[in-house]
């Protein structure tokens, strides 16, 4: 978990990894962060809060929901 702590810093201060805006770069790091063994080892208060804040927006939900439909196409 050591590799969390300069994004937890930065997310400490502002509320998105790429320029303070919420890019495809937030939808890539909050979907790996997202997966239940990294927030079961205690992530940070600041990323926790970045995870659930991203994964709220309708463009997480929608890219979530796009692959998860390419992934049930490509199990048929």
């Amino acid at each position: 978990m050591q590799r969390l702590t300069p994004p937890s810093g930065v997310l400490a201060g502002r509320g998105w990894l790429a320029g303070g805006q919420f890019t495809v770069a937030a939808i890539l790091r909050a979907d790996v962060l997202r997966v239940p063994r990294f927030l079961a080892a205690g992530v940070s208060p600041p990323i926790r809060a970045y995870v659930e804040r991203a994964c709220a927006r309708p463009a997480f939900r929608r890219a979530h929901e796009g692959q998860l439909a390419h992934f049930a196409a490509a199990d048929r």
